[in-house]
């Protein structure tokens, strides 16, 4: 199969599975607080403003992750809801992350092709397209595959920047990683830490000098700068993030300075395993440790596996100093922009490995086929039966909701609403009106919001820890 008839295959496959998801097993349901509040932002963004004005009595309307101060906004950074208004402005915002994942099994391809081979860009592409971890995220709202193929895109144009010695790539992949520096900043500031530790080491340094990765790191300015100022407009000050004001509000925050093997192993490595294709984190894995053994034989190649292998482990340092648990979310979330690199690793792995242990084609190729299959026909049906389930749970209340033919209400979502807080249910228009309000329950107060909805019917939302005993009660203004 040519060039041109690979890609359009895959990146056609990518983007209609990714669809499918989307709609028949997450039903274009924001599942999480996150998911909802990037979707918020992103409607305020096509609006054209950055925030709006909070509701009256706006202690019934605080919802995960969102600044209710006066002002109603993200403490998230900007760049993925900006990038999801696109879908918003059209109409459309289920659209953008399957694009998006689309694109970025194109992104990691030309990566894989400009670092290694043709073999090795293919078989990249076909890991990842078939990884569940990919998918479903690819299927969401979440911001890791915009940060994963703004990071990948970033990747791309320091390595071409240092093959062709054109400060044009390495400005254009700046430019990539100041857009990935606004989506999630941490992840960036992780593969920038890489890029530096691969220009300074010394064979590094005496091939490609330290001029590039000066002009590369340099670019990242750009996105710096717009993040400063950002946080300057919205914020107050330019160190002032939004999740300074959401923890200091009193939200809620696991954040932890410390090195815990909890999360370093139990809920992200060892989790990647079966959210990734079988072996390809052996592989990568393989794939690092024969580095170590090369002397003077080091080529190109090899060089590039460094700085993979320097990507991985910057990344993995990050999130094992600064931990959160992985909580709501498909897979060990926190490491998913670091799936170009680890596939390019694998798929490099597989390839020495055929070769070592003398695989005819046809063997390598069915062992290919095989591992596939294992990853869409019994590891993509678990963990899209066990999301199903998560996301039942979630909408069984919108869904009493609309069973009892409530119209023209105002519903107070009670604290002992099974597994989620009022302020993870708690979903309105902008204007916090609509023919459903959702507020959450205040005890004795609720009558201030009831002569602030006067003519509309009140009910009060509970449910058991399992949810086993969810019901609405009609309650008098």
């Amino acid at each position: 199969m040519d060039e041109r008839r690979f890609l359009g295959s895959v990146g056609l496959t990518g983007l209609l599975v990714s669809l499918g998801l989307g709609w028949v097993v997450l039903q274009d349901f924001p599942n999480s607080g996150d998911e909802w509040c990037y979707l918020l932002q992103a409607r305020i963004f096509a609006q054209g403003q950055l925030s709006v004005a909070s509701a009256p009595w706006r202690e019934f309307f605080d919802v995960g992750w969102m600044i209710n101060n006066g002002r109603f906004y993200t403490q998230h950074p900007p760049g993925w809801p900006v990038v999801l208004a696109s879908g918003v402005l059209v109409g459309m915002p289920w659209l953008v992350n399957p694009v998006l994942g689309a694109s970025t099994l194109l992104v990691i391809y030309q990566l894989g092709k400009r670092m290694y081979t043709t073999q090795v860009a293919r078989l990249a592409a076909l890991l990842t397209l078939c990884a569940p971890f990919f998918l479903l995220h690819s299927a969401s709202y979440w911001a890791h595959t915009s940060s994963l193929l703004t990071l990948a895109l970033s990747c791309l144009g320091f390595v071409s920047g240092l093959e062709r010695r054109s400060r044009r790539c390495l400005i254009l992949g700046g430019l990539c990683g100041s857009l990935s520096l606004l989506i999630r900043p941490l992840e960036q500031l992780a593969f920038l830490l890489a890029c530096g530790l691969f220009c300074l080491v010394p064979q590094q340094r005496r091939t490609y000098g330290l001029i590039p990765g000066l002009v590369f790191g340099g670019t990242h300015l750009v996105g710096l700068g717009v993040l400063l100022g950002y946080h300057t407009l919205q914020n107050g000050h330019p160190l002032v993030t939004g999740y300074h004001l959401g923890y200091s509000a009193g939200g809620a925050s696991n954040l932890q300075v410390t090195f815990p093997t909890r999360y370093l192993i139990d809920d992200y490595l060892l989790d990647l395993l079966w959210w990734t294709v079988p072996g390809m984190l052996l592989l990568a894995g393989g794939q690092a440790m024969a580095m170590w053994h090369r002397t003077q034989r080091a080529t190109a190649a090899h060089r590039w596996d460094s700085l993979l292998l320097l990507t991985c482990v910057t990344g993995i340092v990050v999130y094992a100093l600064v931990a959160y648990p992985s909580l709501v979310g498909y897979g060990p979330r926190y490491y998913y922009s670091l799936l170009f690199a680890m596939v390019l690793l694998a798929a490099r792995g597989a390839l020495q490995g055929q070769a070592w242990i003398s695989l005819s084609p046809r063997t390598a190729t069915g062992l290919l086929v095989g591992v596939c299959l294992v990853a869409l026909g019994l590891q993509l049906p678990w963990h899209l039966r066990r999301e199903a389930a998560v996301l039942q749970k979630r909408m069984a209340f919108f869904q009493l909701v609309q069973s009892q033919g409530i119209h023209h209400a105002v519903v107070f979502i009670g604290a002992n609403s099974g597994d989620f807080e009022p302020r993870d249910l708690t979903r309105n228009r902008l204007d916090f009106q609509g023919d459903i309000v959702y507020a959450v329950d205040r005890g004795t107060r609720n009558r201030l919001l009831m002569q602030h909805y006067p003519g509309r019917r009140y009910w009060l939302y509970t449910s058991d820890a399992t949810q086993a005993r969810a019901h609405l009660q009609e309650i008098q203004p």
